[in-house]
């Protein structure tokens, strides 16, 4: 740990507005991190933390966490954080990490036993987020995502999955509807969720490879996708709502899946 006690804004650049700038640095192969039960979860995995900024007392709480780390840590009063960062903060910790490394994405077809989740036009990174939150809670495998869908590590996204990003690969592929043809050809079992589907949750097919299907919040799945996919469950809900929030829907999926994955047991 390289410590900087009361860096100039110059030296803090990186963290400056970076509700524009994760872009750039995701370009780059970096993303940020916001809060403390975030940074908490992200010092527990074996991301690489390039940079963190903070204030004295988290540098009190995680000091020990930190010495271990190959990383500059910037200590600052919270006020002078938010004036050189450009952003009012709940929690004074901010931290720049590497995007990790993930096995090729070809070695989860050869598993034996595999749970795929993929994202499909998910446009807002809030639901991105709290679907990756529920596949760490459900042991998902892997999660793909097509380039309409907000980045697993945005910002937002990252903030949102509560640390659940850090314990599941995720890949961004440019040809979705080739990439779950060969899952297919696999023997993935292809379930969409889709809330017009006639399938119940109770009809899931007890597979050992599945991938589950999610779709963009106002439109659903892309027809070109939706067509792939054998199994259309619907959650069932009351006749005053159209249809629940992806990322709801995303953990009764999940649920029943890892249910029915017990009994087959």
């Amino acid at each position: 740990m390289q410590l900087i006690d009361s860096p100039t804004p110059g030296q803090v650049e990186c963290f400056r507005d970076i509700r524009r700038q994760w872009q750039d640095q995701l370009k780059r192969g970096f993303f940020y991190s916001e809060g403390e039960q975030v940074f908490s979860r992200l010092l527990q995995s074996k991301v690489e933390i390039s940079a963190v900024l903070l204030t004295r007392d988290y540098l009190e709480k995680y000091h020990s966490e930190l010495l271990g780390r190959d990383s500059t840590v910037f200590v600052a009063e919270k006020s002078w954080i938010e004036e050189s960062t450009l952003q009012e903060l709940n929690q004074g910790v901010l931290a720049l990490a590497r995007v990790p490394d993930f096995p090729p994405l070809s070695q989860w077809i050869e598993k034996s036993f595999c749970r795929i989740v993929a994202l499909n036009g998910i446009d807002h990174a809030v639901n991105v987020g709290a679907i990756l939150r529920n596949c760490a809670a459900f042991d998902v495998s892997a999660v793909i995502v097509d380039t309409d869908t907000v980045h697993p590590y945005c910002w937002r996204a990252v903030k949102a999955s509560l640390g659940g990003v850090f314990h599941v690969p995720v890949y961004q592929v440019q040809d979705f509807c080739g990439t779950l043809k060969t899952f297919q050809n696999a023997g993935f079992s292809l379930i969409a969720a889709d809330p017009a589907g006639t399938s119940l949750l109770s009809d899931l097919p007890i597979a050992e490879k599945s991938c589950v299907i999610l779709g963009n919040e106002h439109r659903g799945i892309s027809r070109s996708v939706l067509s792939l996919a054998p199994h259309r469950v619907a959650v069932p809900v009351s006749t005053k709502v159209d249809s629940l929030n992806v990322a709801v829907a995303s953990a009764i999926v999940l649920y029943a899946l890892s249910s029915r994955g017990t009994e087959a047991s």
